[in-house]
């Protein structure tokens, strides 16, 4: 239903993924909210759906190199200490068994830009 941003995170074959659920809004701002159709900050990342509408990513991305000029990472420009960093139980996974409510979601403490 809504494109999702995922890295891979092991070798070629391996099922192993991590889901970009949101982000903080820092660059391109204006393009964001024009792609998003709204005009508020914390609306325009706040979840995989919108995060890939605001940024344009598409399945057209899949497979793209997160080393190339389209689609990449960058460093956060102040220092996160691991005390702000929490694990909590994944959402939106009900179907996922004995594997729901394990803590594989981890999240910046109190950032307005967490999804739900």
């Amino acid at each position: 239903m809504y494109d999702q941003f995922c890295v891979t995170t092991s070798p070629a074959g391996q099922p192993d993924t991590i889901l970009i659920r949101a982000l903080e809004p820092v660059a391109g701002i204006e393009t964001m909210q024009q792609r998003r159709k709204t005009t508020i900050i914390k609306n325009l990342t706040t979840g995989p759906g919108k995060l890939c509408q605001a940024l344009g990513i598409t399945k057209h991305h899949n497979g793209e190199s997160l080393n190339g000029s389209l689609i990449w990472l960058s460093p956060r420009q102040d220092k996160i200490r691991l005390s702000d960093i929490a694990a909590t139980p994944r959402i939106g996974i009900d179907g996922a068994g004995d594997y729901r409510d394990k803590p594989w979601r981890f999240i910046l403490k109190n950032s307005p830009y967490l999804s739900r």
